[in-house]
């Protein structure tokens, strides 16, 4: 009886929390977008010339 009535309020908890489930729109507009990549681009290229290998410098400095 325990057994059957733990399955009962799981079934229905799976099915309230389905009926919550919703797609996102097809194309959410993004004002900032354009930023967005430009800041992106900007960040790795900093990663790949500045911050990578300061920290391989970094990590060669204390591997003795």
């Amino acid at each position: 009886m325990n057994l059957n009535l733990f399955r009962i309020a799981a079934l229905c908890t799976a099915a309230a929390l389905s009926g919550c489930a919703t797609l996102p729109p097809d194309d959410p507009a993004d004002p900032l977008e354009p930023f967005n990549r430009a800041m992106f681009s900007f960040n790795l290229k900093a990663d790949h010339y500045v911050l990578k290998p300061v920290a391989k410098g970094y990590d060669a400095s204390n591997a003795v």
